[in-house]
């Protein structure tokens, strides 16, 4: 099985994300047969504009990506409820 995960840890300005990220990103999430996004000390109702908020954002816009996605916050799995994670 192909899985793709995606590191917060990576920065960036939303507006310096170029073609080829994006383009990288939608391809690799895409393809991938599960997603495991680690949210920890990630707020999305309090994002700054960069990779995680992109990444976010376009998971969460997809169904198809969002029911592959597995969010883990300190380690724990949880749940995107359309406005917070819960447990």
């Amino acid at each position: 099985s192909r899985r793709f995960r995606l590191l917060p840890e990576i920065r960036g300005s939303y507006s310096g994300l170029n073609y080829w990220f994006k383009q990288s990103f939608n391809e690799a999430a895409t393809n991938a047969t599960a997603i495991r996004f680690d949210v920890s000390g990630f707020n999305p109702n309090f994002a700054k504009p960069g990779v995680t908020s992109y990444e976010f954002g376009r998971i969460i816009g997809d169904s198809t990506l969002l029911a592959k996605t597995t969010f883990v916050r300190d380690g724990q799995t949880v749940t995107w409820n359309g406005q917070e994670f819960v447990p």
